[in-house]
């Protein structure tokens, strides 16, 4: 990095430093927003449901994979809430705008198209108009919810009144913005919970009405669309209606509803469980079959806070008392899908019409089910120790645990363990994809003497704590250095890039998770040098690109990456290259390149000897991959030279966090020592400090000779 221009923006940074005030006394008058997550998703991908990006040929993924917010492979990160269609899922970010990808042939992507996003895309109210403030989330078979204070808009399909705006009628097929449900005008404050199913939704707004002793909360369900099976709870079965109608649980109020393929089902503010709509596969509670047109109390059932329903399979989690909170499960059990260990393709078992406590494993002292949603022959569970059990259908990959379900023995009947996640805190079920919102970041660490490869789950839902898990591949060449991790093979799972530090020659890991499914060498282009070392990665040209830096000129070049067929084995390769910054001082040394929110930033760190010593700069790069200079910042806070640095979102709130190292050796008495600054804004900005606890018990740093390879 030239001198002058640091210095130009020192002189400036006092400026800056004004500026972060005005802005920190502005943001507390400002109530702050939830903390967002990233979302793993696996199962089928025909469509783009996996949202892991057009290049992807993956047809269904057995195991969880992160849904991309680019192609170059950034996380979509800072969801709060998510919820999956057939084969469409809509995702609220914590900064209140919607994002959606997947199956878009009825315009239920919201983005003013017909055309499939397997990445994905902003829901806007009109071109070039975000719809923004939305606080939660709905999705029907194939249309969308999103609510913005008591207002809910809809888009997608609407040949049955599924989108409830009585302008617009029935039989409309495709509607690619959002427009607003016609639910009855209130002046009053509240929230409003909206569900869909198969051509018809549920909406339970509840409102303050009054103030101090008079104050009182008002609950009401409404239901729209389809009534072919009395899904409106009118006790008929009508035509469809555009126009949302009042359900009544007897004179009790609701406080939760979930809507499945062609019933319904609430708690009421007792625990009760209420049904109604299609009872073919005793969805009520009750043998007989046939239909239920009116809200009718599930029997058995009490204390219960969470309902799910699809597919004609229902579920319930309870929490009564000092009773440990409970899954029950009643109705259609084709596959399985109950996990109440009965696994029938036919016949006797088939129908459960008496609810039953599933095989999930909990207990005073184990886990407990805090979230449950039901696919169409397959259900998820999210536990309190961020956990995800899946039971019923595995054709397609649904139960997340490695195996494709042929032959149909992999369907299970008992709840199963979703393979690589940890830290959920919510899931939803697809037509035949599930989806995870997850902390679950892997930091990989590498001994510079052995080679071996021991990583951590920073998956804690309360903080961050790392908990020690096992190795990536256990010893690695000591040669090899892990020089950064990104999508190589475009399907949704992080890959290692391994750095040869005697010849500069690059190999890689294939990677599921933390499980090494393949590696090799990547051919030179146009060639190696040990001179040559790579910082990170960036999204350059709408893909992958890998960042270097030059340890005697100081000048900083890039590869895009892609995929060639090399010797018959499918290899990632250079796909060609560019300088970002032209030979200036080695003085200033890249700390870390790297993707976020649609941008690319280098980090400068000063390694020199002088006043200046330790200082950071963040530097912007265009997706072209060109130097925007002149518009860099100082951090206001240094770092001694011999600590290294990196980038990744740690917290899932969409902005990259600082994890720094110290490796200065034994002579230095904070050698090993680890912290992480949390950082906030589109430019980062800190906000705090976590220092890292050693790898074993008692410890209080890393050992000197490991380092932080890289994050999956």
């Amino acid at each position: 990095m030239e001198r002058a221009a640091c210095d130009a923006r020192r002189s400036a940074r006092f400026c800056g430093l004004v500026l972060v005030a005005l802005c920190a006394l502005a943001c507390e008058q400002t109530p702050a927003r939830a903390q967002g997550f990233g979302v793993r998703a696996w199962g089928v991908n025909v469509e783009g449901t996996l949202g892991i990006g057009a290049s992807a040929a993956t047809y269904s993924s057995a195991t969880p994979v992160r849904v991309k917010a680019s192609p170059g492979g950034d996380a979509l990160t800072n969801v709060v809430q998510i919820a999956a269609g057939s084969a469409h899922t809509v995702a609220v970010k914590a900064d209140g705008t919607v994002w959606a990808w997947g199956a878009n042939t009825f315009g239920q992507l919201g983005n003013g198209t017909t055309t499939n996003s397997s990445l994905p895309v902003q829901v806007m109210l009109a071109a070039g108009t975000p719809l923004r403030n939305v606080t939660s989330v709905g999705a029907g078979y194939d249309f969308s919810f999103a609510v913005v204070g008591t207002t809910v808009y809809a888009w997608g399909d609407n040949s049955s009144g599924d989108l409830g705006n009585t302008a617009l009628g029935i039989y409309q097929s495709a509607v690619t913005y959002p427009v607003k449900v016609s639910l009855p005008a209130t002046s009053y404050p509240g929230t409003v919970t909206v569900v869909g199913g198969d051509g018809f939704a549920l909406a339970l707004r509840t409102v303050t009405v009054g103030s101090g002793i008079a104050q009182q909360t008002v609950r009401t369900l409404y239901a729209w669309g389809d009534n072919y099976y009395g899904e409106l709870g009118e006790g008929q079965t009508s035509e469809a209606s555009a126009t949302p109608v009042p359900v009544s649980l007897g004179g009790n109020q609701a406080v939760a509803v979930a809507a499945g393929t062609q019933n319904c089902l609430a708690i009421d503010t007792s625990g009760n469980v209420w049904a109604w709509g299609d009872n073919t596969h005793g969805e009520s509670g009750t043998t007989g079959g046939g239909l239920t047109t009116t809200p009718t109390q599930v029997p058995g059932i009490n204390g219960a806070v969470q309902v799910a329903t699809n597919g004609g399979a229902c579920f319930a989690i309870t929490h009564e008392g000092t009773l440990a909170p409970a899954l029950w499960a009643w109705g259609h059990n084709f596959l399985g899908q109950l996990g109440v260990g009965i696994l029938t393709t036919g016949g006797p078992g088939e129908d459960l019409p008496t609810p039953t406590v599933s095989e999930i494993p909990t207990g005073p002292s184990g886990p407990a089910p805090v979230a449950v949603s039901a696919g169409y022959m397959f259900t998820y569970v999210a536990m309190s120790d961020g956990t995800v059990w899946a039971a019923g259908e595995n054709t397609q990959g649904q139960l997340g645990n490695g195996n494709l379900g042929e032959p149909v023995e992999y369907n299970s009947a008992i709840f199963q363990q979703v393979t690589n996640i940890s830290g959920a805190t919510a899931v939803a079920a697809g037509g035949s994809t599930g989806f995870a919102l997850t902390n679950d970041f892997k930091f990989v660490w590498q001994d510079t003497l052995t080679g071996i490869t021991p990583y951590w789950d920073f998956g804690s839902t309360s903080g961050i704590a790392n908990t020690y898990e096992g190795h990536i591949g256990y010893f690695l060449n000591p040669d090899y250095r892990i020089a950064a991790a990104l999508d190589l093979f475009s399907d949704g799972n992080r890959d290692l890039l391994l750095q040869s530090r005697t010849t500069g020659a690059l190999a890689y890991l294939q990677m599921s998770g933390a499980n090494v499914t393949g590696g090799g060498l990547i051919p030179a282009a146009p060639s190696y040098s040990p001179g040559e070392v790579v910082v990170g990665t960036m999204n350059i040209n709408n893909g992958p690109a890998i960042v270097w830096q030059n340890t005697t000129t100081g000048e900083v070049d890039y590869w895009t990456m892609g995929l060639q067929t090399v010797s018959g084995v499918l290899t990632p390769v250079s796909t060609g290259g560019g300088r970002i910054v032209a030979p200036g001082s080695y003085t200033w040394q890249v700390a870390a390149a790297y993707p976020a929110g649609g941008e690319n930033w280098i980090i400068w760190h000063d390694i020199s000897n002088d006043a200046t010593a330790g200082e950071l700069i963040y530097q912007p790069v265009s997706t072209s991959g060109s130097y925007l200079p002149g518009s860099g910042l100082c951090y206001q806070h240094t770092v001694p030279a011999g600590w290294s640095l990196h980038v990744e979102d740690v917290n899932g709130d969409g902005n990259p966090d600082f994890i720094w190292h110290d490796g200065n050796g034994s002579q230095d008495p904070a050698s090993g020592q680890t912290y992480i600054w949390l950082m906030n804004g589109p430019a980062p900005t800190f906000t705090s400090s976590q220092q890292v606890s050693g790898m074993g018990s008692g410890q209080v740093s890393i050992p000197v000779d490991y380092y932080i390879g890289a994050i999956l």
